[in-house]
């Protein structure tokens, strides 16, 4: 999935009344997975209006990620628990090298089927999420929660029962789910630009993906995505657009921050009830 969009509660401002305020998280996805990856969420950051970001910190551009971040400690950031690697182009395995995890390759499965389909011992896949949000919390300041990367951490009753576990144990929350809080969607063929002259009074959550157009990025791809370098770097374009920012003035949108949102996320069996599995 390419967009994917949550919620989450906030804290409130003084510049609006309540009824009038809009407020707004930006987020970008997948840093760690690809050079571009970082370089695009990086940018998005640094130049534009996205706050946090989810990191694969099993991906093979992980360690550069961190370095990234630990020179961009305002942003926010998940740790994208992962059990799968999509790409066509790039693939990764498990951080614990355990054979139970992967395909007949070694990496990760492309999809949450195809892991499921390994029947792998719970014990195996709780020694591979620790690992890795141990390694995120070790490697990078603002770690303030976990996300399932296309839902798989959550995928089954017993999957989902570990991953609050460790969310329990680790105090991190599990996702941003509330009822209360309504999702910024964009129509078919809508801009983000045009979503924001629509965005109504309330608490946002919008999430995608950053990437820089390069060679690599065009590389990746998988079937059904094989255009995610041009799709991916509009992303940044966007983000980081003059016009964005215009309507944001313009129409007062606060834009979130990482302290913000971290404290008001909700219970974890909240979240996780509102995960699509792919």
């Amino acid at each position: 999935m390419y967009a994917s969009f949550l919620l989450t509660t906030l804290l409130a401002t003084s510049s609006l009344q309540a009824s009038e305020r809009i407020r707004l998280l930006i987020c970008g996805d997948d840093g760690g997975a690809a050079l571009s990856f970082n370089l695009g969420t990086i940018e998005a950051h640094r130049n534009g209006v996205m706050g946090c970001a989810n990191v694969i910190v099993a991906g093979p551009w992980f360690p550069d990620m961190a370095r990234r971040l630990k020179d961009n400690p305002a942003i926010g950031v998940g740790v994208h628990l992962d059990l799968t690697a999509e790409w066509a182009g790039i693939k990764w395995r498990p951080m614990t090298g355990l054979a139970s995890l992967g395909d007949e390759n070694g990496f990760l499965p492309s999809t949450t089927k195809g892991f499921l389909s390994l029947n792998a011992p719970i014990a195996d896949v709780e020694k591979e999420l620790r690992k890795q949000i141990e390694t995120a919390r070790k490697e990078i300041v603002n770690v303030g929660w976990l996300w399932p990367h296309m839902g798989t951490a959550v995928a089954t009753p017993e999957l989902r029962s570990l991953t609050e576990k460790l969310a329990r144990e680790y105090g991190l929350p599990l996702l941003g789910a509330s009822g209360s809080i309504r999702p910024m969607r964009l129509a078919p063929g809508q801009s983000f630009a045009d979503a924001l002259t629509k965005l109504t009074a309330g608490d946002w959550f919008f999430i995608e993906h950053p990437s820089v157009d390069s060679p690599e990025s065009r590389a990746i791809g998988h079937p059904g995505n094989e255009d995610v370098a041009v799709r991916r770097a509009e992303v940044v374009r966007l983000w980081t657009s003059p016009e964005v920012r215009e309507i944001i003035k313009r129409r007062n949108i606060e834009l979130l921050t990482f302290e913000q949102t971290v404290s008001a996320f909700q219970p974890v069996r909240k979240a996780v009830d509102r995960v699509t599995v792919p």
